[in-house]
């Protein structure tokens, strides 16, 4: 916003927590599919461009796919580059907040010298998507879950990413936009489609896919800053302040969390309600659970989760299904 308002010919609109109870009705329901519940803010970011008069909204979802770095570090230890990649892992972890840690190590070691044959025996043994954890930290009931084969869904899941090194990065860097983003830029479609705005995305521009599919990994992530070519582009566009903060805040949380209290400040969202509603799908003791972390602001994601699937449901109790 800071960088918008310096810019000529830009005119920052700031989207502020407070609008959510003005917006509630917009902003907590109308949702095409149950995932869409949880991007409040972008929908929050559209709704304010259309009551701008805008009818394209420019984001830059794409970029953490297009301009990330991969496997670079794993091919710096390939490579017998063993300083600069440790110098790289310690980085990396200082940009996030975190210190060198021995697991960190590990894992890159790991990915880099463990032979292709022993890493496709134990993804064998140990798929990726396994239903295991997902089941573990879900609020889904476990009888559903079965019903809906929630493991063949999970195995599903895991076929569309590609499993095996490739040496060649462009190729790497290709694979991992394809599953990532097509859903994603999907969502975002329908999202401001909600809103009557179109949302577009520049990264993913053909040419600056190609282009950035054949930048070197030192463009990608330098010195722990991930984006580094993107950080150099905009040096005389953007405040430092931007440019140089660490970490990634998760702005949208705070928006979802604001109006999943609206609607319990609105008396629409109470315990007995959204467990009779969800009644089946939800296993009832998690949802408590999940209940009474909101209230203590431990973690809100769960009863959000189940708050927009319990308007997602009610909203399609009529809705006509398509015969396969």
């Amino acid at each position: 916003i800071y960088a918008a308002a310096t810019m000529q010919a830009i005119a920052p609109t700031l989207i502020q927590l407070a609008e959510v109870s003005d917006n509630y009705v917009a902003l907590s329901s109308d949702y095409e599919e149950p995932f869409d519940g949880d991007f409040t803010f972008l929908k929050a970011i559209y709704l304010a461009a259309n009551q701008h008069g805008q009818r394209v909204v420019l984001d830059g979802a794409a970029g953490d796919i297009v301009l990330s770095e991969g496997s670079y570090v794993v091919r710096l230890i390939r490579q017998g580059h063993w300083r600069q990649a440790m110098a790289e892992i310690a980085a990396e972890g200082n940009f996030w907040g975190s210190e060198l840690s021995f697991a960190d190590l590990v894992r890159y070691l790991r990915a880099a010298v463990v032979p292709a044959p022993f890493k496709a025996m134990y993804r064998r043994f140990r798929p990726r998507h396994r239903a295991g954890p997902y089941l573990k930290h879900s609020l889904i009931a476990r009888d559903f879950a079965n019903s809906v084969n929630i493991e063949e869904r999970c195995a599903r899941l895991g076929q569309m990413y590609p499993a095996g090194w490739t040496a060649d990065y462009p190729v790497e860097r290709c694979n991992a936009i394809r599953p990532n983003i097509t859903g994603g830029r999907e969502r975002y479609a329908r999202v401001a489609a909600s809103t009557a705005a179109e949302a577009s995305d520049p990264f993913l521009d053909k040419r600056v896919i190609e282009y950035s599919a054949w930048l070197p990994g030192r463009l990608r992530l330098n010195q722990g800053w991930p984006k580094m070519m993107l950080r150099e582009l905009m040096a005389d566009r953007l405040p430092e302040e931007v440019l140089w903060t660490r970490g990634k805040p998760h702005i949208g949380w705070l928006f979802n969390r604001a109006v999943t209290r609206e609607a319990i400040v609105r008396n629409v969202l109470d315990l007995a309600q959204i467990t009779a509603d969800l009644e089946g799908y939800v296993d009832s003791s998690a949802l408590a659970r999940a209940w009474q972390s909101f209230h203590d602001d431990s973690d809100m994601q769960p009863l959000q989760t189940a708050r927009v699937l319990s308007v997602w449901l009610r909203e399609n109790a009529n809705r006509p299904v398509v015969a396969a």
